[in-house]
């Protein structure tokens, strides 16, 4: 009698623990939403996660943005700072991550007519446009000047050393339009990796790319800010399918002189601020693939970026003219 009722506790006690662990087990292997930012690549970057253990996932994603910025930032002791450093002098062993956003760049440099070209930099420093710069309006005969430094077929990378050269005494690097979308790329992958199915990485809005959709289960939608119109939307942007989105406009650096707006987004062939557009949204397969794109169509004029579009695939465009004009190019999943 008494061996059957000890049985009869000790099976009663261990289907308690069984329980107790079951339920244990589901609240610890419970999808949760966590967000979190951090000020990186002159922006606030917001990740969104959610997953049954978030946290790490997320914590490794910021560390490999810090990486990326700590590569492609304008230091001296960055890859950047020392390729600038010895232009015209040596070349200089970089990280396969500063040859991978090259290369890329080299890729696509002819399809945008060369629009987008990293070696612009003397012309944003001229500008005022850097880091701690002071936006100005300069002579022109130093735009003349700083034009003959820029020529991205002066960038010798060779894949082989893993070594990269400026040819002309005097160029510079500046990868401000790329490397942001390129971190978030980076750490879209480490997400992924992690096993994490449903995220936003949200770089300052102007650089974006999803995972999944969102907890609820609907696709992730995003709202385009209007340059002009404080508080106001151009139209709002569903992103399906892991997609990216790049924005470039002229609000975010730009001053006013005589009643004309001076931004940041130089013109690589006249050296000035391009200015027949005020904001362009490029969706594509990557981050790194939509910021690239979006700097080049602010500045190529309309037919070119349709030019470029036919040798693009799966790229998309929406644009806001100088006059307000909202021209949705190939975005079927734009709304105004």
């Amino acid at each position: 009698m008494i061996n059957r009722q000890s049985r009869l506790y000790w099976l009663t006690g261990f289907i308690g623990l069984a329980v107790l662990a079951g339920l244990f087990w589901l609240w610890s292997h419970r999808e949760r939403t966590v967000s979190q930012s951090e000020f990186a690549l002159g922006t606030i970057i917001e990740i969104t996660v959610t997953g049954t253990r978030p946290e790490p996932a997320v914590a490794s994603a910021f560390q490999e943005i810090r990486r990326i910025e700590k590569l492609t930032s304008s230091r001296r002791e960055s890859d950047l700072g020392r390729i600038n450093q010895w232009a015209g002098k040596k070349p200089v062993r970089v990280s396969p991550d500063t040859i991978a956003i090259l290369q890329y760049i080299k890729k696509l440099h002819p399809l945008v007519f060369g629009a987008f070209d990293p070696t612009i930099a003397p012309l944003i420093e001229l500008w005022g446009f850097g880091y701690d710069g002071q936006p100005h309006l300069p002579e022109a005969e130093q735009i003349r000047q700083s034009l003959a430094l820029v020529d991205f077929k002066q960038v010798k990378i060779n894949t082989t050393t893993g070594t990269v050269m400026l040819l002309k005494p005097g160029m510079r690097l500046d990868l401000g339009g790329i490397a942001k979308g390129y971190a978030i790329d980076r750490a879209y992958q480490i997400l992924r990796r992690a096993g994490i199915k449903s995220a936003l990485i949200n770089g300052g809005s102007s650089s974006i790319r999803v995972i999944g959709k969102r907890a609820d289960g609907q696709n992730w939608q995003i709202g385009i800010g209007h340059p002009r119109k404080s508080d106001s939307l151009v139209g709002r942007l569903t992103l399906p399918h892991d997609r990216a989105l790049g924005t470039s406009a002229d609000t975010q650096n730009f001053f006013i002189k005589n009643r004309v707006r001076y931004h940041h987004i130089i013109n690589p062939y006249t050296g000035y601020p391009s200015g027949d557009k005020i904001l362009v949204t490029v969706t594509a397969s990557t981050a790194m693939t939509a910021d690239l794109l979006s700097t080049a169509f602010f500045i190529l004029p309309a037919d070119r970026v349709h030019q470029a579009i036919k040798q693009l695939p799966g790229v998309r465009v929406i644009i806001v003219e100088q006059k307000q004009k909202v021209l949705n190019i190939n975005e079927p999943n734009f709304q105004q």
